[in-house]
């Protein structure tokens, strides 16, 4: 992930590393527990990161160690928080719930408390873009025969789907926006 400032973040299994560099130094900031998947320094100069830990993001201060579990938003039933933006200062977060498929959430404090924007029901949300007009765009995955992509033009009230099938049924982990278009990745391809 990169930040505003250039820095570079990086998850792992365990911690979370910073390089202010270009990747030639590596400073750990610890980890907050469980598989990293997930990450977003914010305008509040919190840094999240979405874990596979019961789909729970955990924030910290830049300048200290200490994570503070903001708590699961999938509620009892596992999974993981695959994306994570911001807007104007509200946090968007993309999840795979192992019970209530797919959710969109966003938090308007911080982290403290998150609201279902009821996105999209049965699939995977895998990937999330801001686009530079201030749209919001979501990537699912399965168990449609093909993943979708979804965009909300005000502020995730409403989403439309965008029509664009991702082919092959391979999951779509990146949205990337170029100034002719939206990228969609897959494992092993890249469609426009």
């Amino acid at each position: 992930y990169k930040a505003r400032d250039g820095s570079i973040y990086a998850g792992t299994d365990t911690d979370i590393f910073r390089t202010t560099n270009g990747g030639t130094d590596w400073i750990s900031l610890g980890g907050p527990g469980g598989t990293i998947f997930s990450l977003l320094v914010g305008s509040d100069d919190y840094v999240y990161a979405g874990t596979g830990q019961n789909a729970k993001v955990f924030r910290k201060e830049r300048t200290i160690n200490n994570w503070i579990d903001k708590g699961s938003l999938s509620g009892t039933g596992g999974g993981f928080v695959n994306a994570l933006i911001e807007k104007n200062g509200v946090i968007y977060a993309g999840i795979q719930s192992n019970v209530a498929g797919a959710k969109v959430l966003k938090s308007i404090d911080s982290g403290n408390n998150w609201e279902d924007l009821k996105a999209v029901p049965n699939s995977v949300v895998e990937s999330m873009l801001l686009a530079k007009d201030g749209s919001i765009y979501f990537a699912t995955g399965g168990p449609a025969p093909n993943p979708q992509v979804f965009k909300s033009s005000n502020n995730g009230t409403t989403w439309v789907n965008t029509g664009f099938n991702v082919p092959g049924g391979a999951r779509p982990f990146a949205l990337i926006q170029t100034a002719e278009a939206i990228y969609v990745g897959q494992i092993g391809r890249a469609h426009v």
